[in-house]
């Protein structure tokens, strides 16, 4: 899940760049937003619920942009859908076991989170294939395996 929302920011660090050969020996300073990661060793049920804001900051005091990924099964019924066809339709999400990635990205407009959703499948599909994943295609956000769906993802706006 990749979600932004209003008001918070990421910390942000100073990245220093040496210039290329030959250039000015002043260095190139510019500011870039943090992303705070965790792997989690243990297991977490998903079941929806993440997808609230600053998740990260309640169950692991994890303040900012952030990534959290951990393994656990997964059960998200009808009224925990955020995608509103998936809901009409009376979808459910369920898996025994899946890796969970909880990505949240604060002060950043809906299209710019699709488009980071978008190109987090885009490196999990290379990722998958550089590790020999077979039959592998990606359709919009979603990764296939033949005619099984490999991932679940959503970039929402938060609901608080």
């Amino acid at each position: 899940m990749l979600r932004m929302g209003p008001g918070a920011s990421a910390p942000r660090r100073d990245i220093h760049v040496p210039p290329k050969q030959g250039a000015s020996a002043d260095r190139l300073a510019f500011t870039a937003p943090c992303l705070a990661t965790r792997l989690l060793r243990r297991r977490l049920a998903y079941d929806g619920t993440a997808i609230a804001p600053h998740w990260a900051a309640r169950m692991l005091a994890l303040w900012g942009d952030s990534a959290v990924a951990f393994l656990g099964p997964c059960e998200v019924p009808t009224e925990h859908l955020v995608d509103l066809e998936d809901r009409l339709s009376g979808a459910v999400i369920r898996a025994a076991e899946m890796l969970h990635l909880i990505v949240e990205h604060f002060g950043m407009p809906l299209p710019e989170a699709a488009a980071r959703q978008r190109l987090l499948v885009c490196l999990a599909a290379e990722r998958l294939a550089a590790a020999g994943a077979r039959a592998l295609r990606r359709s919009g956000d979603d990764l296939f395996a033949g005619r099984r769906k490999l991932t679940v993802s959503i970039a929402a706006r938060p609901t608080m």
